[in-house]
Parts: structure tokens; sequence; C-alpha cells
């Protein structure tokens, strides 16, 4: 979260609002692509940096769009 603020908000310092979370929700999540790359052949070749560097100006591009 706080790497697309960053992005988003360059000279913003980072503040976000939480919601309370439910009872049985996952507390804490680990990423693994390990799955995809023995079954699928997948390996990434950006890392998260760079795709929101080409995500970001594609997302704000199509609110223009809507906005007219």
């Amino acid at each position: 979260m706080k790497i697309i603020w960053k992005k988003i908000n360059k000279h913003k310092p980072f503040r976000y609002i939480s919601e309370k979370s439910y009872t049985h929700d996952v507390q804490k999540s680990i990423p693994d692509i390990e799955k995809a790359k023995s079954l699928l052949g997948f390996e990434p070749t950006k890392n998260l940096s760079e795709i929101l560097d080409e995500i970001i100006p594609w997302v704000r591009a199509q609110l223009e769009n809507n906005e007219t």
C-alpha cells in the first residue's frame, strides 16, 4: 500500500484508513509463486515498482476518459 501511495502522492506523507477486520479474516498473507513456476513455467519479468509505473498512468488515463 505504501509503495502505491509514494508513486501517486510523492510529496505527501503516507496515511491510510483501514476498516475493522472481520473475525475470520486472513491475518497474514505471504505471496508465493512457486506453484505458478512449477505448473506453468511462469517467471515474473518485472518487479512491483515497474508494474506500478505502467499501471498508474493507464488508470489515470481511464479515469480522465470517463470524466468527459
